[in-house]
């Protein structure tokens, strides 16, 4: 979860995007594809959610500060190849292209 008392950094730099105001002097901006290793679309099904099965992340699971909660997520039925395919581990970052775009948040727990 987020710490709403964050401590101040010493030095700020403007970081070029106005929505995203001053960051932290050390602190670098780079656009996601430039370090991301891998992007796959999410995991989709029509099929219902069931009481036990595999978690399957929403767009709703992620919060107003990025993380993601897994504590709500439904189960669904799913093969396993595809759970290997689309498991999400620790540092995944997850982001929205359609309902709630730009939403983002990261995986910090499982």
């Amino acid at each position: 979860m987020v710490d709403l008392n964050l401590q101040k950094y010493p030095v700020y730099k403007i970081s070029g995007i106005e929505w995203l105001g001053d960051i932290p002097e050390h602190w670098e901006v780079k656009k996601i594809k430039r370090i991301t290793q891998t992007h796959k679309q999410g995991y989709y099904t029509e099929n219902p959610y069931i009481d036990e099965g595999v978690k399957l992340a929403r767009i709703t699971d992620i919060d107003d500060f990025g993380n993601v909660s897994f504590e709500n997520m439904p189960f669904v039925e799913i093969s396993e190849k595809n759970e290997k395919s689309f498991q999400l581990k620790k540092g995944d970052f997850l982001f929205a292209r359609s309902g709630t775009i730009g939403r983002f948040g990261l995986v910090n727990a499982l």
